[in-house]
């Protein structure tokens, strides 16, 4: 029986924190089930194996992993290949498939030889790569996308043109990646639950992976990775300018928990696009779409995507500008987090105390 590596390469804003803290929890089961999930690039997401291959850039990635000089990048890369080897070989005599899970393997990685030094991780180890891709409507993407930005540091306007980008171009990173691999090996998905499996992520990833009986698997929390409302984005954009995600080319100490105490308080209008611009985006990709849906799913009725476009109804979807009272009300939810951590450390600092003071008598 030939081994396979299961890897999946996001796209980003499709899930992707959910289905990695998926087999996280799942490690012993999806073990069960003949599937061992990688530790060696990563905990949950796998990007060590991105920082492998990468050849020109890796944004913010170098900074989580403090890969400022070449000497930096190569020890980097000798540490991990023997983490990754010693994990592998452990695996293959056992006859596990194997499973990797990084979005950035779709956003960081721009070309064919990129890939290729990728898959030979696998290939040279006898294990045949195939790659899962969730495509999201591009419109939805970019507007993710941006909220992800803004939580990550950003502090500019949406650039109402990103859309031209090359990360929005599904079709060309399909070819580049499907001629490396070739259609057998490559598995396209559409990021909506009338398309998914039971109409659910999970069961359709499983589904992929073969495993028919789940009823033992660990669901994670619903409220990973939770998005913000547009009130918010709005006041951490403004944050963002005084007190920076990056400083000195490293993360800044100073943010806390910023994002995790915005994300715990209750969303009420969204971030939204303006309708025209998302039927601007919706034409320019429309014969990239067709084409996509006509290789990877001939047998499917309608287009690649549900294109149904919201309009702006109400006045909190109109307005672009962050009230007073707004900015109150989250300064204020930001304040009670922050000082219910200093509470919970000033116990547990007391609580200390006093074994100590027991210890000594």
């Amino acid at each position: 029986m030939k081994l396979i590596a299961y890897i999946h390469i996001g796209l980003e804003k499709t899930g992707t924190t959910t289905l990695q803290e998926f087999f996280y929890l799942n490690k012993e089961n999806l073990a069960k089930d003949n599937i061992h999930f990688m530790s060696s690039p990563g905990a949950r997401n796998h990007t060590d194996l991105v920082a492998y291959a990468y050849d020109k850039t890796l944004g913010d990635l170098i900074v989580q992993k403090n890969l400022h000089t070449p000497v930096a990048k190569q020890v980097f890369r000798e540490n991990f290949l023997a983490r990754f080897d010693n994990e592998i070989n452990k695996t293959k005599k056992s006859g596990a498939h194997l499973l990797v899970s990084s979005e950035h393997l779709s956003s960081r990685v721009f070309s064919k030889d990129e890939i290729r030094k990728l898959l030979s991780l696998f290939t040279e180890n006898d294990y045949q790569p195939k790659i899962i891709v969730y495509l999201r409507r591009q419109d939805q993407y970019l507007l993710s996308t941006y909220s992800t930005w803004l939580k990550s540091g950003a502090t500019a306007d949406l650039n109402v043109k990103s859309y031209k980008r090359k990360r929005y171009d599904y079709l060309s990173l399909l070819e580049m990646w499907n001629e490396v691999v070739g259609d057998e090996h490559l598995v396209v998905k559409i990021f909506e639950r009338a398309k998914m499996y039971g109409n659910d992520l999970i069961q359709d990833f499983l589904k992929i992976l073969e495993i028919k009986d789940s009823s033992a698997y660990i669901y994670p929390p619903a409220d990973l990775n939770k998005s913000l409302d547009k009130s918010k984005l709005l006041f951490l954009k403004s944050i963002n300018n005084l007190v920076p995600e990056v400083l000195d080319g490293h993360k800044n100490p100073m943010r806390g928990e910023m994002v995790k105490a915005l994300e715990q308080m209750e969303n009420t209008s969204k971030l939204s696009l303006d309708p025209g611009l998302s039927q601007a985006i919706l034409d320019y990709y429309r014969q990239d779409n067709i084409i996509i849906k006509e290789k990877y799913f001939p047998d499917s009725s309608g287009n690649l995507f549900d294109e149904t476009i919201k309009t702006k109804s109400s006045e909190a979807d109109q307005g672009d500008n962050l009230t007073k009272e707004k900015t109150v009300e989250i300064a204020s939810a930001l304040w009670s987090f922050q000082q219910k951590e200093i509470n919970n450390l000033k116990q547990q600092y007391t609580e200390l105390q006093n074994t100590i003071e027991e210890l000594k008598k």
